[in-house]
């Protein structure tokens, strides 16, 4: 099993040496996946960010914070995200996550007991997107 983000014609075309005329593209199955829905790519990023509380809250984990809460326009921005990149829809779960826990990195343990609130700030022309993170008061 192989993925790709190539379309069905270029591995066809391209797969092996020859394509599907005498090719390695010849004794493929090709199963073509239809890019997510909105809601498709909201319900990974509550699972996303259920996981994520989970991790941070873990008073046996090493971060042992008290609470940590997404805001709805956050939760909207990187399902949005998700959404708008066919390519990336299988990587970007991943990428948000990481990004999340680069978070607290270098601050491990400063945070705990404390409340956070994490926010998805959206890429605008001149910046990648990134997430911060507040203390709650």
């Amino acid at each position: 099993m192989i993925t790709t983000n190539e379309t069905k014609e270029e591995l066809q075309k391209n797969f092996g040496i020859g394509g599907t005329s005498g090719g390695g593209a010849q004794r493929l199955s090709i199963i073509e996946f239809d890019p997510l829905s909105y809601d498709a790519c909201y319900n990974i990023i509550k699972d996303l960010v259920e996981d994520v509380i989970e991790v941070l809250t873990d008073k046996n984990g090493p971060f042992k914070i008290n609470s940590v809460v997404f805001n709805k326009e956050s939760m909207d921005a990187m399902a949005k995200y998700i959404f708008e990149d066919d390519v990336m829809q299988g990587r970007a779960k991943n990428k948000l996550e990481d990004k999340i826990y680069s978070l607290f990195a270098l601050s491990m343990g400063k945070e705990t007991g404390k409340d956070i609130e994490i926010s998805f700030v959206p890429a605008s022309q001149d910046h990648e997107e990134y997430f911060v993170k507040q203390d709650l008061k």
